[in-house]
């Protein structure tokens, strides 16, 4: 993600590396300059490195080795004192080798061994990886008078993926897909913004046109077939939106806004099989053995989306608030939909809507040594897309992918941030949330069950401490914070399996910069995951001798040591 700042009025240079453990080895360096008064120019480029943290033990490998390669451009021109247009280029090359799951269980065939160190494997497959995007942007701002600002926003983005996943993480081809990916899109905004004295909104126009195509195989080296799908989805969407806000009194704002969709989703999906190992579309010259699916569809969805927040100020430190919103994702199409199975999958999904009811309160106490923040929410969540992957029953073979409007849900929890000013240069941060989300009503569609929402902790939690030396270190400043991250169990999936649930767990990290007393030079020393802790981030489920029996987990980064260099002029 690129966010580009406003150039400053001066030359302006920054260069940083990092490097640590694994190999790790990142340059970054920006600059810009004016060229005339009205005229400033800036760039930045960026190369990210790090060895990987584990191997393949049959080729030798890195699993997960990083290769990343950035770069952006920006102009921004100024005529007039009313008038400012920037132009903003950026191009992203990532050529990493794919990271390769962790078995959990011995493979069938026994020449995939459960590996002492999560980072390593056994997989036959190449580890070759390359991502490429690219877009630009151009914003043109016309501030007409002290009240009205108007804005048009203009962007485009284009990327392709290459990339091999080995689902089993075997040597032999149980489980493995080849995939590629390209999309574009093309996106227009067009702002009006009033800024009065107790009265301010923004009103705007948004438009996207966008394309996304893919193919991969699924090679089923235990049945000797492959599976092949392929199609293309094209989105057109159209949206009006306003919203307004205006002070009733010195205490008390209102605020109402509301939001117009009008969004066209259109797809081609073509699904089958394939004798042996490989279909025709990654080279190899395979009959056709079974087709799945093959249609073209495209459905219409039109959403009106309302807002209102009311803010109270209790006191000039303290000030409470509710608001009420509602959201909306449009429907689509299952890209992977296999219509032999569940010839549903043809009709598409509807959409997704969702209401928001949260209060709160925000306020500073104790001569501002103390500040807190305090949210409660309840999100009643209707339709939702679920996708369900599951193996089919024989003799019949594959694996159904269904994503359908398959559950109702309710969302409901609280966030509590404090910050406390401990000592002159001692302070302390906490914060604490509880997310109770599930599921209150579950079609049977297939023969998984959908019990929990998958990837969504009930409890998470962070305490940080930084301590700030009042005197000078060797005529700088150092500041040092260590931190702890709690994150309570976590399902991988819609339903529980024990095998690969993550059960809670905390982190720990720590971090020493030293500043210059120029502002300059900055030093810095940081230290992630200190305990070396193995904790599951994501995982495949795919049981059954047909699918090598695959269980296999993904994992966060293990313990890394840092040292960041700064120079800033």
């Amino acid at each position: 993600k690129f966010v580009t700042a406003t150039l400053a009025d001066s030359l302006a240079f920054s260069a940083k590396t990092i490097v640590g453990t694994y190999g790790e080895t990142d340059v970054n360096v920006t600059a810009s300059a004016p060229l005339t008064d009205t005229l400033k120019v800036g760039g930045g480029f960026e190369h990210l490195q790090h060895a990987g943290f584990g191997h393949n033990l049959l080729t030798g490998a890195a699993n997960g080795e990083q290769k990343v390669t950035a770069g952006r451009l920006t102009a921004e021109y100024r005529p007039t004192g009313d008038l400012f247009i920037r132009v903003s280029g950026d191009a992203y090359f990532d050529h990493s080798n794919q990271r390769i799951g962790h078995r959990i269980t011995p493979g069938i065939h026994g020449d995939a061994p459960v590996t002492s160190n999560v980072w390593d494997n056994y997989s036959g497959m190449s580890p070759t990886n390359s991502v490429s995007n690219f877009g630009y942007s151009a914003l043109a701002q016309w501030t007409m008078s002290d009240q009205w600002t108007f804005k048009s926003i203009s962007a485009y983005r284009a990327g392709s993926t290459n990339t091999n996943i080995d689902f089993a993480s075997t040597p032999s081809p149980e489980l493995q897909v080849p995939a590629r990916y390209r999309d574009h899109q093309f996106t227009q905004e067009l702002q009006a913004i009033y800024t009065g004295g107790r009265l301010n909104g923004v009103a705007g126009l948004y438009y996207l046109d966008g394309y996304s195509a893919g193919a991969a195989d699924t090679v089923l080296g235990n049945a000797g077939l492959t599976l092949y799908f392929a199609g293309d989805a094209r989105t057109h969407s159209l949206a009006a939106y306003t919203d307004v806000s205006y002070d009733l009194t010195d205490q008390l704002e209102l605020s109402a806004g509301v939001r117009f969709n009008d969004d066209i989703r259109a797809a081609t999906v073509f699904r089958a099989f394939y004798l042996g190992l490989g279909s025709p579309f990654f080279g190899h010259a395979n009959p056709l053995y079974q087709l799945r699916t093959d249609y073209e569809n495209k459905k219409h969805f039109h959403n009106t989306s309302p807002h209102v927040s009311v803010t109270y100020k209790l006191t000039d430190e303290v000030s409470a608030y509710a608001t009420y919103s509602e959201g909306y994702k449009s429907g689509g199409f299952d890209m992977r939909g296999d219509a032999f199975l569940t010839p549903q999958t043809s009709q598409g999904y509807g959409p997704e809507n969702i209401r928001s009811y949260e209060i709160g309160m925000k306020g500073t106490f104790l001569d501002q040594r103390l500040s807190l923040n305090l949210a409660a929410y309840l999100e009643p969540y209707k339709n939702v897309q679920v996708t369900i992957q599951t193996p089919a029953t024989p003799p019949a073979v594959g694996i159904a992918s269904v994503v359908a409007n398959a559950a109702s849900a309710r969302i409901e929890g609280f966030e509590l941030e404090v910050h406390a000013a401990v000592l002159g240069s001692l302070s302390a941060n906490f914060s604490v949330g509880l997310a109770d989300a599930n599921f209150v009503h579950t079609p049977i569609l297939t023969s998984s069950a959908i019990v929990d929402f998958a990837l969504v902790p009930k409890w998470t939690g962070n305490f940080q401490l930084d301590y700030v030396i009042p005197q000078p270190v060797f005529g700088g400043g150092v500041d040092l914070n260590a931190q702890a991250s709690y994150r309570s169990k976590t399902y991988m999936y819609t339903a529980p399996i024990p095998l690969l649930d993550q059960p809670g767990y905390t982190l720990f990290d720590a971090n020493a910069n030293w500043v210059s007393g120029d502002g300059h030079w900055n030093l810095g020393l940081h230290g992630k995951n200190l305990t070396d802790k193995h904790y599951r981030i994501a995982a495949y489920y795919f049981p059954g001798a047909l699918y090598g029996d695959t269980e296999t987990g993904f994992y966060g980064d293990p313990r890394t040591v840092l040292i960041s260099i700064q120079y800033r002029y």
